[in-house]
């Protein structure tokens, strides 16, 4: 209802009206279509999320699989990812570290295999300790050496060595100075202790141990001289 007014007076009213049932079926019309599409947007908004975790899940399923077969040492799996995506990119840098890791691996396992071939192989013993006096490596020539018969050596009580040799090895410990002694051991061997420090950071982590046996050198040495004293007598 609207005045009608001609001179600042109110002539007439004007007075519209509708019936509401149009107003009403064409409101709820448009509240069905929102309900609907919106019930078939979100339904293709989880459909289309799903497809997508789905493809994003998978290769990171076969990353986590690969990894802990890393973890155990296998470096020859390789995932195949061909989409030129960020996630394709961190499976080629992830195929790239385990190439890189085989490799390195490799050398030190080399390394290794080629350290310990020399370190049986010496005709000197060898002995590394930690600070707390339990062996790290042992060398068969140690055991020869010193005549051991045990198989299993833990600590540097069960070398059975003198009191004296005990004594220098905790004052390299202590010390962290070389120090080298000679003695016979219990079989009548002549044998050298040349024990030097391991260090890291000018912090002393433990000690390792030359043992030589010189009891051939001093065989000789001992026959020279007694030949050189039945010469002087003869002369």
């Amino acid at each position: 209802a609207l005045p009608l007014s001609k001179e600042e007076r109110v002539i007439a009213a004007l007075i519209l009206t509708t019936p509401l049932t149009n107003i009403e079926t064409t409101i709820r019309t448009v509240e069905y279509f929102l309900f609907f599409s919106g019930l078939i947007s979100l339904s293709l908004s989880f459909l289309v999320a799903f497809l997508s975790s789905a493809s994003l899940i998978r290769p990171l399923k076969k990353m986590s699989e690969i990894a802990r077969q890393l973890a155990q040492g296998n470096f020859r799996e390789k995932i195949d990812i061909q989409t030129q995506d960020e996630l394709g990119q961190l499976a080629r840098d992830f195929n790239t570290l385990s190439e890189a890791l085989d490799e390195t691996i490799g050398k030190l396992r080399e390394e290794k295999e080629r350290t310990e071939n020399i370190f049986l192989h010496m005709s000197e013993g060898i002995i590394a300790v930690d600070r707390g006096g339990q062996i790290v490596s042992v060398n068969p020539a140690l055991k020869r050496t010193l005549s051991i018969t045990e198989k299993e050596l833990r600590h540097l009580h069960d070398l059975h060595l003198k009191e004296e040799i005990e004594k220098l090895f905790e004052e390299v410990l202590q010390t962290g100075e070389e120090r080298e002694t000679e003695l016979e051991t219990a079989e009548g061997k002549n044998v050298i202790f040349h024990i030097t420090p391991l260090k890291e950071k000018d912090i002393t982590k433990g000690v390792v141990a030359v043992v030589q046996d010189i009891t051939e050198l001093r065989k000789v040495d001992r026959l020279r001289r007694e030949f050189i004293a039945n010469v002087s007598h003869e002369l």
